[in-house]
């Protein structure tokens, strides 16, 4: 038997082997391996099934996005992390004061691990679309207010009155 076309997954029924409900073969996961391409669980049972798995063990589940997205180890990303102090490259703020774990920055266009940063640096990178005069022009925005203002009270005038 072959994948199965279109129009037999929209009028083709089973039961999920897990709930037990017979539903189109459009609710049920795709499996490359079987037969007829069609997985023995239904999508609402393999989601709760994912849910229960990643709520079990959030560690793996991480380990597993970080390998799957960025292609690196538990191992590197750990070498990183003592690298850097256990802390943001860019702000220098410990991971255990953040309350969460550093995110892989990666250039966009290459793929290549730069280091790992906080969500904040590292989303402020993103708004500045990795390029790196962006963040220069914001660079000398910043200094140049600063020389502006510094001295110069900003109360609003009264000679409008």
């Amino acid at each position: 038997m072959t994948i199965l076309e279109i129009d037999e997954l929209t009028t083709t029924y089973k039961d999920c082997k897990h709930c037990g409900v017979n539903q189109n073969l459009l609710q049920f996961t795709k499996n490359k391996s079987s037969k007829n391409g069609i997985g023995a669980h239904c999508l609402s049972c393999e989601r709760a099934r994912a849910i229960r798995k990643r709520q079990k063990n959030p560690r793996s589940a991480r380990e597993s996005q970080i390998r799957s997205k960025y292609g690196i180890t538990k191992d590197v990303y750990v070498s990183l992390m003592l690298a850097q102090n256990n802390s943001c490259k860019i702000c220098g703020i410990p991971r255990h004061e953040l309350g969460k774990e550093l995110s892989v920055d990666h250039c966009h266009k290459t793929g290549v691990i730069r280091g790992l940063l906080c969500l904040k640096c590292n989303s402020g990178l993103g708004m500045f679309q990795d390029e790196p005069v962006l963040v220069e022009r914001a660079l000398e925005y910043l200094k140049a207010g600063q020389a502006r203002w510094s001295g110069i009270s900003l109360e609003v005038s009264e000679q409008n009155e």
